[in-house]
């Protein structure tokens, strides 16, 4: 089965570095560890019903994706575009909708910089195109250039995570010259979220802080998403195709 998942420009980067290979998810519906003998998981329903299942039911259900499917990674990235104009918006301007030049080979956010000149010579550029941000959500099918083969699947609550899975998360850790971690006061948390001071921290520690502070800058406004809440998420090991 094949999927698609959004990954941020860093993350992208780490997988292109190897230096990635899992990833958490929070589910779209309601999971929680079954209270049921003989199954793994409860979880709530778009009917609002609860469900007794184990993980193979979930996978079957492709409630969770399954080893062996195939992840397509979605980016953020710049495409040639024509600026068509048609019809008004509710306030009265004009609508623009771009419509992206698929004989043209995007750039990506992750590792290219922002393009300036046209893919040809600027005498042969007709009025109306251009190059145009669009954010992973938006990122057409044939502009993928990633893909990942799921190796494994588990559930677990997210402040399970161990040092050892954080690095395969591809969070980077800030170090002086002497190879000694630094402590970034540039997150979304400061120090005191940890229960430690930080002059007690081991290098695990640290390495759990910049997680706090990278999983939080994306999930921290979903509702029951954030570190503090601890939710059930689906982890997903994977590995570079082709």
């Amino acid at each position: 089965m094949i999927r698609w998942f959004l990954f941020s420009p860093e993350m992208v980067r780490a997988i292109l570095s190897d230096y990635k290979s899992q990833t958490r998810r929070i589910p779209k519906l309601r999971v929680l560890p079954s209270t049921c003998q003989g199954y793994d998981f409860d979880f709530r329903d778009k009917r609002g019903q609860w469900n007794s299942v184990t993980l193979d039911d979930m996978m079957s259900l492709e409630l969770i994706p399954s080893p062996g499917d195939t992840l397509r990674v979605k980016e953020a990235t710049w495409l040639w575009c024509y600026d068509e104009v048609g019809g008004l918006t509710p306030t009265g301007r004009p609508k623009h909708r771009y419509r992206p030049d698929a004989t043209v080979a995007p750039r990506y956010v992750a590792t290219s910089s922002e393009p300036t000149e046209p893919p040809w010579q600027a005498e042969f550029v007709t009025p109306g195109w251009g190059w145009r941000y669009k954010t992973a959500r938006f990122m057409p099918a044939w502009a993928c250039r990633l893909e990942l083969e799921v190796e494994f699947v588990r559930l677990e609550y997210l402040q399970d995570i161990t040092a050892d899975d954080i690095r395969r998360e591809g969070v980077t850790l800030p170090v002086s010259f002497d190879r000694r971690p630094l402590l970034r006061l540039t997150g979304k948390h400061m120090p005191s979220v940890m229960p430690k001071h930080p002059r007690d921290w081991t290098v695990d520690d640290y390495w759990r802080f910049e997680w706090i502070n990278l999983w939080d800058g994306i999930n921290g406004a979903r509702p029951g998403g954030a570190w503090a809440d601890d939710p059930f998420v689906v982890v997903i090991g994977f590995g570079r195709k082709g």
